[in-house]
């Protein structure tokens, strides 16, 4: 049965959820707009796109975004442990997720946008190298922020549903004798049958407030 995370876990949570949205708009859009114009017909249009005075750097934005990324994915992990369900997996795969953003942006993309843009003293074949690696780790980020967006969604949706159950159960109540009352018991079909079975009438069962 899956219990409620606390209000820290639900809002760094619902930041992770935040910031995985925000990095996957901004890595399409590195894809369709900025990386076309060095990546049309390298090497001469990386040679181009590096003589530019003023040109985006990628670089700039996703390194310290994915350092937010992690630790907002790793505070929501980690005030979740106590909470049974799937949540806490759901933030699992976000926490790796985040590792994979983190480490492509940081590790490889960050030094390969650095070599890209001293394409002047670098040679043809270096710089296809250089374009198609870029290009293979982008791809990988864009797929990790797919799945973190995807598995941050899900963390937090399935917290609302165990909320939401959670506040249906309260508001019955079983006596010894096996009436309904209210109160802030879990609901049981069990225990409802057993009612049944002494006499108590089927209006007599509330299922919340909204039945009076």
């Amino acid at each position: 049965m899956a219990t409620v995370a606390g209000s820290w876990s639900r809002l760094w949570g619902a930041l992770s959820a935040a910031a995985f949205w925000v990095g996957l708009g901004a890595e399409v859009f590195d894809l369709v707009v900025i990386a076309p114009l060095w990546t049309a017909a390298p090497p001469l249009s990386v040679k181009t796109w590096a003589e530019l005075a003023l040109r985006p750097q990628p670089e700039r934005f996703f390194v310290p975004f994915a350092a937010v990324l992690m630790l907002a994915t790793l505070l929501a992990w980690l005030s979740g442990l106590g909470v049974r369900g799937s949540r806490r997996w759901w933030l699992t795969l976000a926490m790796l997720a985040s590792l994979v953003v983190v480490w492509a942006s940081a590790i490889e993309l960050g030094p390969n946008e650095r070599a890209l843009a001293s394409a002047a003293v670098r040679d043809e074949l270096s710089l296809i190298a250089l374009a198609e690696t870029w290009l293979r780790w982008s791809l990988l980020r864009l797929g990790a922020l797919v799945v973190g967006s995807y598995a941050a969604q899900r963390g937090r949706l399935v917290d609302v549903v165990a909320r939401s159950r959670s506040g249906r159960s309260g508001q019955v109540s079983f006596s010894a004798d096996g009436h309904a009352q209210r109160g802030n018991g879990p609901t049981s079909f069990a225990a409802l049958r057993e009612s049944r079975r002494r006499g108590m009438r089927r209006e007599d069962f509330v299922w919340s407030d909204e039945d009076d």
